[in-house]
């Protein structure tokens, strides 16, 4: 498959979409592992996003060929070695699969399970989490995801708040 856009030899590249951006809460948890950022860029306009109900807020996002936005995304280089501690780390709902970038290469990159967007808000129209967060709310409140990982602040964006 060769070296990933805008990374170097023995490096993989990571997408993240939400808490892991730069100035979100769960950022430094790439700086911690080394990771490098890479570039801003956009996933293919095949994907939406939901706000989740997790402790830091952080967003889901879904596949969904022909029915889906560019969301805006950050990419981001770490050893195979950091990826596998992140990785190692991650609490449900969230999952690393390849995400479709709007150049048409795939990259390593966050995901959500289906099940944790039943119910969440659709915020695909803000077109990236960031933009979201701007709007001034304190998003992913109400999807009433129980992961049963009460108390996670691992890799994945911390905690899953139950339905209340």
């Amino acid at each position: 498959m060769g070296i990933e856009a805008g990374t170097e030899a023995g490096e993989l590249e990571l997408v993240v979409a939400g808490a892991h951006l730069h100035g979100q809460p769960l950022n430094h948890q790439l700086t911690d592992l080394g990771a490098r950022f890479v570039e801003s860029t956009t996933t293919s306009p095949d994907y939406r996003m939901f706000a989740l109900a997790t402790e830091p807020a952080k967003p889901g996002l879904v596949r969904v060929p022909g029915d889906g936005a560019a969301m805006a995304v950050e990419a981001w280089a770490l050893s195979p070695a950091a990826l596998g501690t992140f990785l190692a780390a991650l609490p449900a709902p969230m999952a690393l699969g390849r995400v479709e970038l709007a150049d048409g290469r795939e990259a390593t990159g966050f995901l959500v399970e289906p099940y944790a967007v039943a119910g969440a808000e659709d915020i695909t129209a803000y077109g990236g989490w960031a933009a979201y967060r701007a709007r001034g709310t304190d998003a992913g409140r109400g999807s009433g995801v129980d992961a049963g990982r009460s108390g996670a602040t691992d890799p994945g964006g911390g905690t899953v708040a139950p339905r209340g």
